[in-house]
């Protein structure tokens, strides 16, 4: 049962849809205007008592829920709707609100019109049917904390598809330094890797040298990983860069400084780097320096767990080397001192020259 809809704001939606059996609606087509309560109604049509599977909004051109002159798809507006299996979205839609698809475990291949600009936080969280993502040159993600994308997409495309690098390491010409380009599968801003494709199939990746930073939510509940390996020049990992990750086991650091980065620059901490990777078993680091690795990176994880791999003469470095931790509760700033590298299971050695 497929119904089209012309709409005002005098006439909405909802209103038009108020004397019909709602329910039994499986494909719509919207045109004109959509409000608040409009987006609502579509939620519940679609969710788990509805039967509507099939969305046109193609011809909206009008919404409440944005600044004036915007056209946008309205927070929490399709949160859930477990039924929907497919939406086209308005032509000239700006912004998408926060969260707006999460939960569509149905949703399929979307796309998305130029002239989007902006995707909220969470806005496409589990929504494992997604597939292929493009990123067009004006889209910006989220907010600070931004899982757009978290459990769904299986790669990222933008037109920029290459790595800004040739085999010298030379910058690709074409390439600019800052905006969003996509290299196997994952979406980089710069030098920093914004987001590793949650439902790739393959279980190593190796990021890209010149990769300097790991960003927020970049590996976020990443399903088939199991070991990922950062370059000499990855230094910087921002907090929750490594995030509920339930099939990894080894991670591989070739630089020779690790820090941390807060989210926000009103966090207290940024120890959560990496967490909830129930099956992590292996660290290596290639920093003969411990004092140039910031271990608050790996605070977060069960360290008993763990065995961690240095080069060859550096173990008793990090089996002796001290941290400054703050202390609570005291009259003044004291800190304690704590050889906290020998929380890992053991500290074991290895040759970086002959590591595969």
């Amino acid at each position: 049962m497929k119904k089209v809809f012309n709409c005002t704001r005098e006439n909405p939606l909802h209103e038009q849809l108020a004397s019909l059996d709602r329910h039994l609606i499986e494909e719509i087509a919207v045109k004109g205007f959509l409000c608040d309560e409009d987006y609502e109604l579509l939620t519940e049509m679609s969710g788990e008592n509805g039967n509507l599977k099939q969305i046109n909004l193609y011809e909206v051109d009008e919404t409440s829920c944005c600044f004036a002159g915007q056209v946008g798809i309205a927070d929490d507006a399709f949160m859930d709707s477990i039924k929907l299996e497919q939406i086209i979205l308005p032509k000239s839609l700006n912004v998408i609100g926060s969260p707006a698809f999460c939960g569509c475990v149905n949703l399929r291949d979307i796309d998305f019109p130029e002239s989007l600009i902006s995707i909220g936080t969470c806005a496409f969280q589990d929504c494992p049917k997604l597939g292929e993502i493009y990123i067009g040159k004006k889209l910006k993600l989220g907010d600070i904390v931004d899982y757009s994308f978290a459990g769904s997409a299986s790669s990222f495309i933008c037109d920029f598809n290459q790595w800004p690098l040739n085999e010298k390491g030379e910058p690709v010409v074409e390439c600019k330094e800052s905006g969003y380009f996509s290299h196997d599968g994952v979406l980089f801003y710069g030098w920093e890797l914004e987001k590793y494709p949650s439902n790739h199939e393959r279980s190593i990746y190796i990021v890209p040298s010149g990769t300097y930073s790991i960003e927020n939510g970049a590996f976020m509940v990443c399903k088939n990983l199991h070991k990922i390996v950062f370059p000499e020049s990855c230094e910087t990992f921002t907090s929750g860069a490594i995030f509920d990750c339930p099939e990894l086991e080894t991670l591989v650091f070739k630089s020779q400084i690790i820090d941390g980065m807060k989210v926000h620059h009103m966090d207290d901490l940024w120890e959560n780097v990496i967490t909830r990777c129930p099956k992590l078993r292996d660290i290596y680091l290639y920093a003969e320096d411990p004092s140039k690795i910031s271990f608050g990176v790996f605070n977060d994880l069960c360290l008993s767990d763990i065995v961690l791999h240095v080069p060859c003469f550096c173990a008793e470095k990090y089996r002796q080397r001290e941290e400054a931790f703050f202390k609570f509760f005291t009259p003044r700033r004291t800190y304690t001192y704590i050889k906290c590298w020998q929380k890992f299971k053991r500290i074991e050695e290895f040759d970086p020259n002959n590591f595969v």
